[in-house]
């Protein structure tokens, strides 16, 4: 489940905390970065800082202000974090893996047949939310 954390945010924007403090208008079309979960998967993967740092060849405090939210990523960074935490891109984004039973692990968990039972179970709950 690739993909490009363009369209990602793109597709995100209507939910986006990070969009609704900073309009386009003011900043251009900026990545999404309320939230991500970089840091939780490096150290998932009981990873250091120094030694991601050296794979991507960035000083662990660039990589550590990213992780904090203070610098920006792209998507060459989110594919190669990825390549190297052994997951999708957009795991990083929305994922966190130390709760094994969050929604999205469970959906990425579940076979299709699976999937359109969650879903419709999702909906029913949602209508009878809204009612």
């Amino acid at each position: 489940m690739g993909g490009n954390v363009y369209q990602m945010h793109s597709d995100c924007k209507r939910f986006c905390a990070w969009s609704e403090l900073f309009p386009t208008a003011a900043t251009g079309d900026t990545l999404c970065m309320a939230r991500h979960f970089l840091r939780a998967w490096r150290k998932h993967r009981s990873k250091t800082l120094e030694q991601v740092a050296e794979y991507l060849h960035m000083s662990h405090s660039q990589l550590s202000r990213i992780e904090r939210f203070a610098q920006p990523y792209n998507q060459e960074l989110l594919e190669a974090l990825a390549e190297l935490y052994m997951c999708d891109v957009v795991d990083l984004l929305i994922r966190d893996p130390s709760q094994p039973e969050s929604i999205w692990t469970l959906w990425q968990r579940a076979k299709p047949g699976e999937r359109r039972q969650i879903a419709a179970v999702a909906e029913t709950l949602l209508k009878d939310i809204g009612t």
